[in-house]
């Protein structure tokens, strides 16, 4: 058992997300390639493989894809970065000045506790809802995760 002390902080564990996404991601067009590839429609083993990519191992892709945004502190806005400025211009402490509409772009994601950008916030639950029907598209959630990260 390890110490209080020697544990790592909560937000320096990433977890095992990211392999999930991509092992998930690699067995699920396995799966459907086998189905569509050798199996016949309406058979038992059809059924089964359609099954065990449909209902096990899509949503463990989405389930892993909103884990690893959760661990990695995205929250707050991303869809609608636009409405979120004007809604500080009107609301914030510069009196609803219009030039604040579409000015400082530091403003546009907001900041975590360790310091860094965030910018999946809402996105990502479009991503899992896509990574429902159509788990490859963790894919393309790594790759804009990348793109805010840089």
């Amino acid at each position: 058992m390890l110490h209080p002390e020697g544990r790592t902080a909560p937000s320096e564990e990433t977890g095992p997300w990211r392999a999930l996404l991509l092992g998930g991601t690699v067995a699920w067009l396995c799966l459907f390639a086998l189905e569509r590839e050798l199996l016949a429609a309406g058979t038992s083993p059809w059924a089964l493989v359609r099954s065990a990519y449909s209902l096990v191992v899509a949503p463990a892709v989405a389930a892993a894809l909103l884990q690893d945004a959760r661990v990695r502190g995205d929250s707050a806005v991303a869809v609608g970065d636009a409405e979120a400025r004007a809604d500080r211009a009107v609301d914030g402490p510069d009196g609803g000045d219009p030039e604040a509409i579409g000015g400082d772009e530091s403003q546009s994601a907001p900041e975590r506790p360790d310091g860094e950008r965030s910018g999946m916030g809402r996105a990502r639950f479009g991503y899992a809802l896509v990574a429902l029907a159509f788990p490859p598209v963790c894919l393309v959630y790594l790759l804009h995760q990348r793109r805010i990260a840089a």
